[in-house]
């Protein structure tokens, strides 16, 4: 098992991880954001109210928002 894993370590290059960061940073943080944006939607509407998306403040708070009512803090 440990010769394995230091098999795989030899054969990570600067090439797999740029890879493994572009699907990480824009694919799954785009996706992310257009889920989470549908769930908020979603609850909006179960609520009759609006929503909005979070800005900087709120993010570092760990807030989301549906009219006032925070959620996943």
């Amino acid at each position: 098992m440990v010769e394995g894993l230091k098999d795989a370590a030899e054969k990570i290059d600067y090439h797999m991880v740029n890879e493994w960061v572009k699907d990480l940073v824009i694919v799954k943080t785009f996706l992310g954001l257009k889920f989470q944006e549908a769930a908020l939607k979603k609850g909006a509407e179960m609520r009759k109210t609006d929503y909005r998306l979070s800005d900087n403040t709120d993010e570092s708070k760990g807030l989301m928002d549906i009219s006032g009512v925070s959620l996943f803090q």
